[in-house]
């Protein structure tokens, strides 16, 4: 699957998975750090997730999702 397809799809997950579990207190996350990815220009953050991989017991096994975070660009914001 092409970058350019998957790209959206992970990051909009992503953005919008992060808050709501950091607000559930489930597991300490790494913080973000710069990265280069091949093929995207400019800064991009990278990191990891970790998440239980049962989600209501909140308990045993973790796995790691890997994220990355790209900055918005041009002019057109929304307010």
């Amino acid at each position: 699957m092409r970058l350019s397809v998957f790209l959206p799809v992970l990051l909009s997950t992503t953005l919008t998975a992060i808050p709501v579990a950091s607000l559930t207190g489930q597991l300490p996350q790494r913080p973000l750090e710069p990265c280069t990815i091949n093929d995207v220009p400019g800064e991009v953050l990278c990191g990891t997730f970790t998440v239980f991989e049962d989600r209501e017991a909140r308990a045993g096994r973790t796995i790691d999702l890997h994220v990355i975070v790209l900055r918005a660009t041009g002019e057109s914001r929304v307010t």
